[in-house]
């Protein structure tokens, strides 16, 4: 039985009977120990997804032993049943050894890569983005990047010997600022004509201008309110 047909099974009435008995504490320590980083959440109530389905298959009796934990198989169900996923922010071994390892031999500027790091920080906290919407993405070359949604905001690079600071910021911006400003223009990013993708090249974040990091905080607050309170993460 795939995710879609264990959901046509079901009806809103039946899944909401179903977690009105739920109790989260009650779910045993090794389904807790195997689903540690998704959790189906409603209000104030949340259990572990793994754990979720495999429950309301029981309290209906339904043959669903066997199912993916993936991306699709989450939205699908929450949409279906009005449900959110909250996302754990914990790397695992392999993700945890990927980031030491780029950071360790790829990084040079490890002042300026703690202040592009502080900087997200800060953003993240000053406009309330919720952690499910926002990640980092990491390449074998190095290139850190954070993404709300399907948009990269900000990023991290070093190459020939140079550290670039990349934000997502106004087109009018950019080309007001370009002969004045080591800037470099993303070619390959895809947005509307009002947006562009710029990497600044700096050894000092408090070089940047205080025009780009504004304009920069205005158009990540855009990218997260078209996420804001959907289903969907990426």
């Amino acid at each position: 039985m795939t995710i879609n047909d264990f959901i046509s099974e079901l009806s809103k009435e039946k899944v909401e009977a179903w977690w009105e008995q739920v109790q989260p504490e009650k779910v045993p320590q090794k389904d807790k120990d195997n689903s540690w980083k998704y959790f189906l959440k409603r209000d104030d109530k949340r259990v572990e997804f793994k754990w979720s389905l495999r429950n309301l298959a029981k309290f209906y009796k339904l043959d669903f032993a066997k199912f993916n934990s993936s991306t699709g198989a989450r939205i699908n169900f929450c949409e279906a049943f009005d449900f959110f996923i909250q996302e754990d922010l914990v790397y695992d071994k392999s993700e945890q050894r990927s980031f030491i390892n780029l950071y360790q031999n790829k990084v040079v500027n490890k002042a300026l890569f703690q202040q592009f790091i502080s900087n997200t920080y800060k953003l993240i906290n000053t406009l309330n983005i919720d952690a499910y919407n926002i990640r980092m993405a990491i390449k074998p070359n190095g290139y850190f990047m954070v993404v709300i949604g399907m948009r990269t905001v900000l990023s991290y690079i070093e190459k020939e010997n140079d550290s670039y600071l990349g934000f997502i910021l106004s087109t009018d911006l950019y080309e007001k600022l370009k002969e004045d400003y080591p800037l470099e223009l993303d070619i390959h990013f895809k947005g509307d004509e009002n947006k562009s993708f710029a990497q600044f090249k700096t050894t000092d974040f408090n070089k940047i201008p205080e025009d780009i990091l504004r304009s920069n905080q205005q158009h990540i607050s855009d990218e997260f309110n078209v996420v804001k309170n959907t289903k969907r993460a990426r």
